[in-house]
């Protein structure tokens, strides 16, 4: 354990690091390079239909190589930042959503020529690479927190009730990996509705970096009838061009109705993670200690979203206006405590509030500077005392400030030095000393041991804390939880 001040100052960054952010700043540009051909090239008149097409199809095989290479490489999914990762999923976000405006005007282009019969099959894979990249737009969208891209429901849906098995009868069984052989549209439609179900930016950056290999192991097993079932969660109807719905119960109109849950691969997921814990991680997977982490956060969140009974909101929230203070990040808030003036405060905007916490809009930004995972500090401007909170969810909103949804972790937090008779580190109680009862403390992360016990001075008295199981682990910060003895 070393101290929770200014431990890393001055240190320069690994090896695997600098690599890390080498290979993710090649695909962030390439993305966007390729991005801008895109639009040069679905926005041109010149040359034949055909011409325009085969070219998009070459910049979008392009870009997944590019892609693929960042995302498959250990090096990069070990060293890269939670930072880096999230410019990679914007920069990946916002290129799915100009390689599906392409497909779709080819498709309007394709099917609105004389000659159409003869361009049958082209039309076909036009769609299906639509499709692709309509499912790709859902997943980045939802990992980036937004902005939604205002067609993509409807483009999937008319492409799907297009296909063969979209007009309301039968089932889809994905029987390949998503890009592989066996690619067909209800197998892309199958992977927007497992993606919108699975909850995903709720997820910090660098799991989203991982949950498309695992979505891809898991999407054989999914389920999709054009018929109610047990144990169905998700309802859609691909005519009417909508997003998912939660299904609470059977809709009266089942014309063009589909139905999904995760099936067998919750337990498919189950026991990869029982593996994964006893060490026997897939290589496809993880790579090295690190990866084996964020695996195991992209299965258990999978697992609780995917079952049949997914977590539903605890407490009723509260409209409320007003104004607040918020600082980022653990490092920050630790200047905050000590006193010192020189720390940032950003405004926010309140916008609702409940007993687990509050949202709030970040006034004046486009895109969210708080991510998943990170630790804040919030206060109402009219109050003096600062809560302790953790940001679980993102999104933002086409013409709108990013909104931004706190788990209030403490409403009065104290700043503390612990010690585990080897070495000090400043934390964050978030509970009031008292024997025998729980205490969760927030410190920097891998700043405390988890088989030591700790021991703090309380009013003039040296206290002991017994380590307990349970551990969340954020941005740059552990939440660990001991007994007071």
């Amino acid at each position: 354990m070393q101290s929770g001040t200014g431990s890393g100052a001055g240190m320069a960054p690994a090896p695997n690091s600098a690599i890390g952010e080498a290979v993710v700043d090649e695909a962030v540009h390439g993305l966007g390079r390729i991005g801008a051909r895109l639009v040069d090239v679905s926005g041109s008149s010149g040359g034949t239909i055909d011409a325009r097409f085969e070219t998009v199809s070459a910049l979008d095989n392009q870009a997944r190589t590019l892609l693929n290479r960042v995302l498959k490489s250990p090096v990069a999914a070990s060293a890269s930042s939670e930072t880096l990762a999230a410019q990679l999923i914007a920069a990946t976000r916002d290129f799915f959503g100009i390689l599906l405006n392409a497909y779709e005007r080819s498709v309007n282009s394709l099917t609105s020529d004389p000659s159409i019969i003869g361009r049958l099959a082209r039309i076909q894979d036009c769609r299906l690479r639509l499709m692709r990249a309509g499912a790709d737009r859902v997943i980045w969208e939802l990992c980036s927190g937004g902005p939604a891209h205002p067609h993509v429901w409807s483009w999937l849906g008319t492409s799907f009730v297009a296909s063969e098995s979209g007009h309301g009868t039968g089932r889809v069984r994905a029987q390949m990996h998503w890009g592989g052989p066996g690619a067909s549209l209800e197998n892309e439609y199958l992977r927007a509705v497992a993606a919108y179900s699975a909850s995903l930016g709720l997820l910090p950056p660098r799991a989203s970096l991982v949950v498309g290999r695992v979505m891809a192991f898991a999407l054989p097993m999914l389920n999709f009838r054009s018929r109610p079932f047990a144990g169905a969660t998700y309802y859609v109807c691909p005519r009417e061009g909508a997003a998912p719905r939660r299904l609470v119960r059977p809709p009266n109109e089942l014309d063009g109705g589909w139905f999904y849950s995760a099936g067998v691969a919750v337990g498919a997921l189950k026991e990869l993670l029982e593996n994964l814990i006893v060490g026997k991680a897939p290589l496809a997977l993880a790579a090295g200690e690190d990866g084996e982490k964020v695996l195991r956060t992209v299965l258990e969140h999978l697992i609780l979203h995917w079952s049949e009974t997914p977590p539903v909101r605890r407490f009723r929230r509260h409209m409320l206006d007003g104004t607040l203070s918020a600082v980022c990040g653990i490092d920050q808030l630790r200047e905050l405590f000590s006193g010192r003036s020189s720390v940032a405060e950003v405004e926010w905007s309140l916008k609702d509030v409940s007993r687990g916490g509050l949202g709030a809009y970040i006034c004046g930004e486009s895109e969210p500077s708080v991510r998943v995972g990170q630790l804040v500090g919030v206060r109402a401007n009219d109050c003096a005392a600062w809560h302790l909170a953790i940001v679980r969810r993102t999104w933002t909103g086409a013409g709108e400030y990013p909104f931004v949804g706190l788990e209030t972790l403490s409403q009065r937090p104290v700043p503390a030095r612990v010690d585990d008779g080897r070495a000090s580190a400043d934390v964050f109680l978030c509970d009031p000393i008292l024997k025998g009862e729980a205490l969760r403390i927030a410190a920097g992360s891998n700043q405390l041991s988890s088989d030591l016990p700790l021991f703090i001075t309380d009013g003039g008295r040296l206290q002991k804390l017994k380590p307990l199981r349970g551990l969340v682990e954020g941005e740059g910060f552990d939440l660990r939880v001991y007994q007071v003895l």
